[in-house]
């Protein structure tokens, strides 16, 4: 009998026998409500950091893309070895 309520209780979740299982006392309507309320804020407070961390680093991308090229001296392998003094 518990095994056929729990699979009941799978498969209906989502489902329009949802409303079924509301919590009916206040003290169910209090935590469900402060799990909701727990829910979103778990969302929704990381999602204003993360988006003005891309927003600016999309911003320094677009502007070193702006940028003018850095012209680089290409040094020969025998050149570079004497500047640094090894022997």
């Amino acid at each position: 009998m518990v095994t056929c309520k729990l699979l009941n209780l799978f498969l209906t979740v989502g489902s329009q026998c949802a409303f079924l299982r509301t919590p009916h006392t206040y003290l169910g309507r209090l935590i469900g409500s402060i799990c909701a309320l727990a829910g979103v804020l778990t969302i929704a407070l990381p999602v204003p950091v993360i988006v003005s961390n891309f927003a600016m680093f999309y911003s320094h991308t677009q502007a070193r893309s702006k940028m003018p090229k850095k012209k680089r001296a290409v040094l020969n392998l025998e050149q570079n070895y004497w500047k640094k003094g090894v022997e």
